[in-house]
């Protein structure tokens, strides 16, 4: 291999990876890209600007290792296998086909699943160093594999979890947000970019789109981040800063008009007031508050809070106590507007009234529920397809978070019903953070009844959602079992194309 000029290199602490990657896909870029950090060493194999394969040292991320802890193969025939290949100089996964434990395309699926898993690895490092080799023939032909490398740098950028590194990238909160007119990286939009995108209007900023994100501030930092980096939006520097006349305290008093004053000190108010106040109060709303109220006070909230509403040059610190206060709001958000999280809230706030912690509580529910008879009489089958037709009514008519909680009583009238258990896992999956209570509901499901179909694509989608791409291919192929021709799962267990 004839060895070219190093191009990049440096600490990964001051530098964005994914933008690494970016930079080295829009230069069409052959060669290595060097990893490593006290425990690890990885190298990512570009060719013509794609990622073509990856290599680790890490023992458990080697392929052999990874098919042993999946049951493709032993470890006798791991160990017969490296015997082999002395004698014939053959590839491990050649060998292992030749051997007849897999197919060619089996081994295709896992080579690629574990060079994602590698490459994705690195995604997550908060320190280590990195280099670029520019080299003619980085690996043998017949190692490459077809990724699709706009994808790579997306999802990369979505597992970055040094968020000091993404506020750095991403700027001001009160640079503005668009959406980008050139070209864009083909890439699959989720629900979570979807909260995004939705929020992303005309003159909007980045403290506009995560203020009103249901996400939280990290996770939508880290998805205008990886969405920028897919060119989807666009971040627009801010020319103009707003100019505040320098003041003392005292000027700053003098000078405020009387309804500037009752705003900073109804805001320290507040501020004090959310400090003592449980999650109900932040929102202003009563504790048997709906689902759709829960929303719908959380937007009267944030917008009074809105900061260009109250700006002034003479309230010295106020953006900053806003944000503050914002962000208890927003936390009060992110638990009341989740029926599984609520409910966890709630019995800690009860328990806590009654003298005992949070935990205390919920074990003892847990328990008191334990205890219930499974079997089901007719009435309560009865009673639970009523709530289920009303689950239904609630969520056609839009209102989600009521309708999570009536399913989910249905299912604690009829907790053998499987179908219950599907539709309340599929709900549950559109929200990140029910994914654990969808993967619960969805297993199950295919407990109560193994030959659903449905409900097996629904757990299987559930664990590609959440990275696990191995048990994401055993589930597809479980339903390649029970259906032969599913579309869905065929489309999944091909390899994909570049």
């Amino acid at each position: 291999m004839k060895t070219k000029t190093h191009s990049h290199q440096g600490r990964l602490e001051t530098a964005s990876l994914p933008r690494i990657v970016r930079d080295l896909w829009r230069a069409k870029a052959t060669g290595n890209l060097h990893l490593w950090n006290r425990d690890a060493t990885k190298r990512l194999v570009f060719k013509d600007g794609h990622i073509v394969f990856a290599g680790t040292n890490v023992e458990k991320e080697k392929l052999g290792e990874r098919l042993v802890q999946a049951g493709k193969i032993d470890r006798s025939v791991l160990d017969l296998s490296f015997r082999v290949m002395e004698r014939s100089d053959e590839r491990f996964g050649k060998t292992i086909v030749e051997m007849g434990w897999m197919s060619p395309m089996e081994m295709q699926r896992y080579v690629a699943t574990q060079i994602k898993d590698i490459i994705y690895s690195v995604f997550t490092w908060d320190e280590g160093d990195y280099r670029f080799e520019a080299v003619d023939d980085p690996v043998p032909a017949e190692l490459m594999l077809e990724l699709h490398t706009a994808e790579v740098i997306y999802e990369g950028a979505c597992r970055v979890i040094n968020i000091a590194s993404i506020r750095a990238c991403v700027g001001s909160w009160k640079n503005g947000l668009k959406l980008a007119e050139g070209e864009r990286l083909s890439i699959p939009v989720t629900r979570e970019d979807g909260f995004i995108l939705s929020r992303v209007k005309e003159g909007a900023s980045i403290g506009d789109v995560v203020s009103t994100s249901p996400l939280g501030e990290e996770e939508s930092l880290r998805r205008i981040y990886a969405l920028v980096l897919a060119g989807v939006l666009e971040i627009e520097e801010l020319v103009e800063k707003r100019k505040r006349r320098p003041s003392s305290d005292a000027d700053e008093t003098r000078d405020m008009t009387e309804e500037e004053r009752r705003f900073r000190d109804s805001l320290a108010a507040r501020h004090h007031a959310l400090e003592l106040g449980d999650f109900y109060d932040r929102l202003e709303i009563d504790f048997g508050a709906s689902g759709r109220r829960v929303r719908e006070a959380y937007d009267e909230v944030m917008a009074s809070l809105e900061p260009k509403a109250h700006f002034s040059a003479y309230l010295g610190n106020v953006e900053e106590r806003l944000m503050k206060v914002q962000r208890k709001v927003r936390e009060a958000y992110e638990v009341l507007s989740v029926p599984e999280s609520r409910r966890v809230y709630d019995c800690r706030r009860e328990g806590q009234a009654a003298g005992f912690s949070g935990d205390e509580t919920i074990a003892a529910l847990t328990l008191d529920r334990r205890a219930q008879p499974i079997a089901v009489s007719g009435t309560d089958s009865e009673e639970a397809e009523l709530v289920f037709l009303e689950a239904k009514r609630l969520h056609n008519g839009g209102d989600y978070f009521d309708a999570i909680a009536a399913l989910n009583r249905a299912v604690q009238l009829e907790p053998t019903n499987g179908g219950y258990h599907r539709l309340l896992a599929q709900w549950l999956a559109q929200n990140p953070g029910c994914w654990e209570s969808a993967q619960v509901h969805f297993e199950q499901a295919i407990a109560i009844d193994d030959k659903d179909v449905e409900a097996h694509l629904g757990l299987a989608a559930l664990h590609e959602e959440a990275s696990c791409a191995d048990n994401a291919l055993s589930v597809y192929e479980r339903v390649i079992e029970l259906d032969p021709d599913n579309r869905i799962a065929r489309e999944k267990l091909e390899p994909q194309p570049r």
